[in-house]
């Protein structure tokens, strides 16, 4: 990872403030009900990014390690805070899935 890109995961763009600040302004936003709006709303100005939905075959990627592969197809394709956070989460629920295992193991024992 560059440095730039980098530095771009430790600020709030003010393009991405200028939008909430704005957004939250709209009729849109007060009456909002529906995800999917919302999305759109984030995806027209560049920021769709926050709203990442794996396919099942980007969780098979995701799940494969504790880290992204920086010259992967999923990392080129979606915002790093995004792709760290879905790796978080992954490990998260590897781990889960092991202790519901174990806990399992001992209840039918």
């Amino acid at each position: 990872m560059s440095l730039p890109q980098f530095a771009r995961l430790c600020r709030i763009e003010p393009k991405f403030v200028e939008f909430l600040k704005d957004y939250r302004q709209t009729v849109e936003y007060r009456n909002l009900e529906d995800g999917d709006l919302l999305f759109e709303r984030f995806d027209e100005v560049g920021f769709g990014g926050l709203f990442y939905a794996p396919s099942v075959t980007d969780w098979d990627e995701i799940r494969c390690d504790k880290i992204p592969n920086l010259d992967a197809p999923l990392t080129q394709r979606i915002p790093r805070d995004t792709l760290y956070s879905l790796f978080a989460d992954a490990d998260f629920e590897k781990h889960q899935e092991e202790m519901d295992r174990e806990i399992k193991s001992h209840i039918e024992a």
